[in-house]
This record gives structure tokens, sequence and C-alpha cells, in this order.
């Protein structure tokens, strides 16, 4: 007998309308479900049917004066590079970026004022505020300031257990967004727990299930190495990990952060 769809709760209709758009394409996301019977779960929990664009013409732009390649800009949008390319052209955006934004990024470290025509670093930000700025869209961060942004990556390695099983406990059966999560099997040196195949195996089908495409064998190498080698993780973006190693992804000018098991179990 075939197992009953579970019905989604408003909240979780509103989390996958965002990232989907359209009836057919969550019907998609939740494993098949026919275009019309989203459209009456919507009805029923009055939500609307949404009738923007899925990305927006300032959205398509501000990813292309970043990147300017249209592979990245899709990887970013968990698209191909042809469909980036295509929502280009239906906002007739042409022209490559004379200067990327990320080159906006880069600092003048202390100490290097060694003469006096060398510029001055009074009321400069830090690469941290930055980052936060360009999340926001916003020109300054101001310091003990309190502001909410949402992580580009969330990278979980050898500890993936116990955050699954905490995600598990939670009032969801959904992550909040399958092409910002990056899960390795790859035990980080710190772990207590060695490799157990029955829980990998419960980890590649809850990535399969969930629809996370960026996922890693124990064999593809250190998860924080894979990560950028794919491209998943790029400069200026915002990355959240649970082990101290993700602080590492600084090198590259991205703002990491490392933050408890159970914090990645909330942001998924």
């Amino acid at each position: 007998m075939a197992k009953k769809k579970k019905i989604p709760t408003k909240s979780e209709l509103i989390q996958l309308q965002r990232l989907y758009k359209t009836d057919e394409k969550i019907g998609e996301r939740l494993g098949g479900v026919p275009a019309y019977l989203v459209a009456y779960w919507r009805r029923k929990k009055n939500v609307a049917k949404h009738s923007q664009p899925k990305f927006s013409e300032k959205e398509i732009l501000n990813l292309w004066e970043r990147f300017g390649d249209d592979d990245k800009c899709g990887l970013e949008l968990g698209i191909s590079k042809a469909a980036f390319y295509n929502w280009r052209r239906k906002y007739n955006i042409k022209e490559k970026p004379a200067f990327l934004k990320l080159e906006q990024l880069e600092l003048n470290f202390p100490g290097l004022k060694l003469n006096s025509g060398a510029i001055s670093l009074y009321n400069k930000q830090t690469i941290i505020q930055k980052v936060i700025a360009s999340q926001l869209d916003t020109e300054t961060i101001e310091i003990n300031g309190q502001y909410e942004i949402e992580p580009d990556v969330v990278l979980s390695n050898g500890n993936c257990q116990q955050i699954l099983q905490s995600f598990m406990q939670s009032k969801t059966d959904l992550v909040w967004n399958p092409n910002k999560i990056s899960i390795s099997l790859t035990q980080s040196s710190y772990s207590k727990n060695g490799s157990n195949p029955d829980k990998d195996k419960l980890i590649r089908e809850f990535v399969k299930r969930q629809g996370i495409k960026g996922f890693f064998e124990s064999s593809s190498g250190c998860s924080h190495q894979v990560v950028l080698e794919s491209g998943r993780i790029l400069p200026g973006q915002f990355v959240i990990g649970s082990d101290y190693y993700t602080l590492s992804h600084g090198a590259i000018s991205a703002y990491a952060q490392s933050v408890p098991e159970e914090s990645i179990a909330e942001i998924w």
C-alpha cells in the first residue's frame, strides 16, 4: 500500500512557495504531488498563488555585478549556467560588469600607513561589516548593532548524525533551503564518533529526500576543501559551520562562523 502524503503546514507551504514559486515545482519537491492538489492545499490554508517571477531583475543584476559569470551566478541560485543566462536576457542585462562588487571587499590592514600618501583606515569597515552590509543591501553596518541575515552556506561534516537527530525532533519535515546546505560524511579530526554505516545510510536518505545537492561522501576528501573546490563557498558569502575549522573560509574573504550542532539543526 502506498504511503499517504503528509499535508504540509501553512508555514511549510509559504517556505516552499518562496523557493519554488509554482504549484508544479512545489509538487515535484514534495515527491510528485499533482499541482491541483498543491493548489487545493494553498486555498485551504489561505496561501495566495505566487504571481511574481521566480527571480527579480534586482536579484539577477546584483548577482551579475558580484560575480560576472553565469556559472557562478547560477550556482548561487541553484540553477544551471544556461538558465541564469536566459534570466539575464529576459531583463536585458548583457554588458559584462566593468568592476565586480567583490573587489570592494578588499581591505587595507592596520600597519600599512608607512607614509603620508597611504590611505587612512579611519571610519573604514571591516570585512565582516562589508559582508553583512552586502547581505542587507545597505552601505554601512554599525558596531554593536543587531542584524538578522540569512546564511549563504550551512556546512556540516562528521557530526551530521547528531544534527540530523535534532532536526528530526523539530516540527517540520522540510529543510529551509536545500540549495544552501552542504553535508560531508568526512569525520572531523576532533569528532568523537567514528563512521557508522547505518547512520551514514540515514544521512544519504535524508539528503536524497530533501533534494540537497551539496553532498559529499567521505572519499571526496576534507569537507572544508571540497566545498571550495566545488565552488559552493565564494568570497563575500556568509558561511555557518558545525566545527571550528569553518573559520578557515575567512581566507577567501568569506565571513565564516562556527555554531553548536543544535543551532545547525534549527537553521536547517
